[in-house]
This record gives C-alpha cells, sequence and structure tokens, in this order.
C-alpha cells in the first residue's frame, strides 16, 4: 500500500523540522530511505499493508545523533504521528485491535 503518511517523496522529519522552525526551503528527493513506523518482523508487514511508512533522509533514518534507528524519542514522535494519522483514516478501535498499544 501507498504512505498514508505523505503524498510526497520527501524528508518526513525534515519537513516536521521546516514548518516547526518556519524555516521554509527544498527539501530534497532523491537518497531517502522508506520507514516503516510500527517496527519488528511481523509490524514491518502490517505497516506495509496500512501504509504506515514514511520517506527519511539517511540522517533521520540511520545516521544521525537523532535518527529514528538511534533515538527513542524519534521513534516516538514518528509511531504518534503514525497512529494519529492512522486513526483519521481508519479508526481508534482498528489501531487498538491492530497493535494493541495506545502512543497517544
Amino acid at each position: 500500500m501507498e504512505s498514508i503518511m505523505q503524498d510526497i517523496k520527501e524528508c518526513y522529519l525534515c519537513r516536521m523540522e521546516m514548518l516547526q522552525n518556519n524555516n521554509f526551503k527544498q527539501l530534497p528527493s532523491s537518497g531517502l530511505e522508506c520507514h516503516h513506523i510500527m517496527h519488528g518482523t511481523a509490524n514491518r508487514k502490517i505497516s506495509e499493508h496500512y501504509g504506515l511508512k514514511v520517506w527519511l533522509c539517511p540522517e533521520h533514518h540511520r545516521t544521525g545523533k537523532d535518527a529514528v534507528h538511534k533515538c527513542r524519542e524519534t521513534d516516538l514522535k514518528l509511531i504518534k504521528a503514525g497512529q494519529a494519522r492512522f486513526e483519521q483514516v481508519f479508526s481508534h478501535g482498528e489501531w487498538m485491535q491492530v497493535f494493541m498499544k495506545n502512543y497517544l
């Protein structure tokens, strides 16, 4: 399934930072990596099925100090955004049935 989080291929976290800081600039659209918001073997497949995935630049995905794979705070930021979007598209009840944990 396509992402329910993004319509444009750009770093999701770079976009969040840009909007929070009112620092508008063109974001790169190449060299990006797909990140499944709900991770782990089973949850990765479920994330794919429901479109819970975002594009991230390497710094936000793997290499930076606050990269999602290195920083629990960044990981939770994406999980919370994913749950919020999931519940807009589907429902809170379905989220709880599928993931069995409320992050909001």
